[in-house]
């Protein structure tokens, strides 16, 4: 009897056929097109790094997905995007990596994320220098400096203005059809006497050089955006600007010059502080001669209300009338609140806070006089301990202190703290780097209790005890590590 392919069956065998084909194809065009790219750190110093089509890692399906650095077919023809600097090149003096230059190191530069037609091997040197150029938003002419190609960044180094009035910096300038962000304010970039009187800082930069706007005498108010990310003040930066009383959210742990010059001769009447951080050293003749003080801490908002935590050294805190603070005892597994009934938050104690609003602490006129309460002096030696650590958060059980898997907190965060080995909590306000996964407890749910003066004691598994112990041994009060020898 004579055997009748199914139509299904005959169209199963083409498809795998032409399958095999594609591949014997794809097999073909790639051995045909087997090119290498070759990079060469110019000016900089590092190892040379070859690209090769041949690799799969190298190879991308079309252009939509090809990232820096990788090839791609379009028919017949092997394309390539030009790669991000490699991140074991070195950078020769001050400038930065500006882009690639075709077999030669003092071509053209073309900037990562450029795409050719390849047809033959290639080498492409790095090429470092500086770009200038001038931005116009509308107002105001900015001269800029590229500070990075790969996240776009300047910072601003001069302006030209038609109107003072309205004047305003900008979080991003654009440049050949590229938005930059500007995320930095150079060496005297606003000296002199503008006429603007309400300043804002972008939330974008992260460093304000020297004598920035040093003798701006009209200036009232500066404003650091929320958000902002400030690392570093320059000396001098608002030196002698007569008329400056107010600054708002100036981050906690931006640095500056190890003296009192950043707002040297300024009338200041408040400063608020956002974030959490130590005071520190450039922060202190500040605070101590200015009225009012403000520290805005960041908060978690659950269930109505906004929770944080807090910490200070050298200067007491009383919290707003809507705000109530808690002192913490570790039992167990669980974190009993104890609400403080004036709401201060004396120095060097870490506390809670649940607000109905945005909680907000100010500065009270008593000043603490033990220099051994600063539980926030961040030393390196102390990172990598074989501690477990919890940080206040929302979770699938509400607030609480979750297990911290990122890589730094803040300084001044709340953390509690657990000793594997020994078992014991400590309910503390510092800056480490967790050593993340050396073990797991359920997370801690905070529950409020009655406020309790007398700071009862427990033992490390958190059993209650009568009175003070008196054999020897580690003990927990006021959700801290207590030795009696």
């Amino acid at each position: 009897m004579e055997r009748k392919e199914s139509n299904w069956c005959r169209s199963g065998i083409l498809l795998r056929r032409a399958a095999a084909f594609a591949v014997l194809m794809l097999a073909a065009q790639t051995a045909l097109w087997a090119y290498t790219v070759t990079l060469k750190p110019g000016r900089g110093t590092g190892s040379e790094i070859v690209l090769d089509s041949e690799d799969p890692e190298n190879m991308a399906s079309d252009w939509r997905s090809a990232a820096n650095g990788q090839f791609w077919f379009e028919g017949s023809e092997l394309w390539f995007k030009f790669p991000n600097c490699p991140g074991s090149y070195t950078v020769p003096g001050d400038d930065i990596f500006i882009g690639w230059s075709i077999d030669s190191e003092d071509g053209s530069a073309l900037s990562p994320g450029s795409i050719l037609q390849i047809s033959q091997n290639l080498t492409l040197y790095a090429i470092w220098g500086t770009v200038e150029f001038s931005a116009f938003n509308g107002i105001t002419f900015f001269k800029c400096t590229v500070t990075n190609m790969s996240p776009r960044e300047v910072s601003l180094i001069d302006f030209d203005y038609y109107d003072t009035s309205d004047f305003s910096i900008p979080a991003s300038v654009e440049y050949h059809g590229e938005e930059y962000a500007v995320t930095g304010l150079a060496d005297g970039f606003g000296k002199i006497d503008y006429g603007f009187t309400d300043l804002t800082i972008p939330a974008t930069v992260r460093h304000i050089g020297s004598n920035v706007f040093r003798e701006n005498c009209d200036l009232t108010t500066v404003t650091f955006a929320e958000g902002s990310q400030l690392e570093t003040i320059g000396e001098y930066a608002f030196n002698r600007c007569h008329s400056l009383t107010s600054v708002y959210g100036i981050p906690a742990r931006a640095k500056a010059p190890d003296n009192e010059t950043v707002f040297a001769d300024c009338p200041l009447k408040k400063l608020t502080i956002a974030g959490h951080g130590k005071l520190r050293e450039w922060f202190v003749d500040i605070i101590r001669h200015t009225p009012l003080i403000q520290w805005i801490p960041p908060f978690i908002e659950e269930g109505g209300a906004k929770w944080s935590t807090f910490v200070a050294n050298r200067y007491n805190f009383q919290a707003d009338e809507a705000t109530k603070v808690y002192k913490a005892d570790l039992v167990g597994n669980t974190l009993l609140l104890h609400e403080v009934q004036d709401r201060i938050v004396t120095s060097g104690n870490p506390v809670i806070l649940k607000s109905k609003g945005t909680p907000v602490l100010t500065k009270t006129d008593a000043e603490s006089t033990d220099e051994s309460s600063n539980v926030l002096d961040y030393d390196d030696e102390e990172a990598n301990k074989p501690y477990c650590r919890y940080v206040l958060s929302g979770g699938a059980e509400g607030i609480g202190f979750y297990p911290f898997s990122g890589e730094k907190q803040n300084e001044g965060t709340v953390y509690i703290i657990i000793w594997p080995d020994m078992g014991v909590y400590d309910f503390v306000g510092m800056m480490e780097t967790p050593n993340v996964g050396t073990t797991a407890i359920p997370s801690m749910p905070a529950q409020e209790a009655a406020q309790d003066q007398a700071a009862p004691w427990y033992s490390i598994d958190g059993r209650r005890l009568p009175a003070r112990p008196a054999r020897p041994g580690i003990y927990i009060r006021s959700g801290r590590k207590a030795v009696i020898r």
